[in-house]
């Protein structure tokens, strides 16, 4: 089983939410009503899912910061070489 799937309760999750995400996906999420006839396995697949998703965008956030604070760094150096 691939990475990606480890955490799930069903693979099956990863097609149904990419293929939710395609069609729109937050931008119009379910009714509580549709929500409500959600099989329990799919609801905590998609709350892992968007666990994951959340921790990678905070580790893209942490390698652009670090990014930034070398670069700016480097110019510091830069700059305080040419005097």
């Amino acid at each position: 089983m691939s990475d990606a799937l480890k955490g799930l309760c069903n693979p099956a999750s990863l097609d149904i939410f990419s293929t939710w995400y395609a069609l729109g996906g937050s931008q119009s999420p379910p009714s509580l009503l549709e929500l409500s006839q959600l099989p329990a396995w799919l609801l905590v697949d998609i709350r892992y899912i968007y666990s994951v998703i959340g921790e990678e965008r905070d580790k893209a956030k942490e390698r652009e910061k670090h990014k930034k604070a070398v670069k700016s760094s480097i110019e510091k150096h830069k700059r305080r070489s040419r005097r």
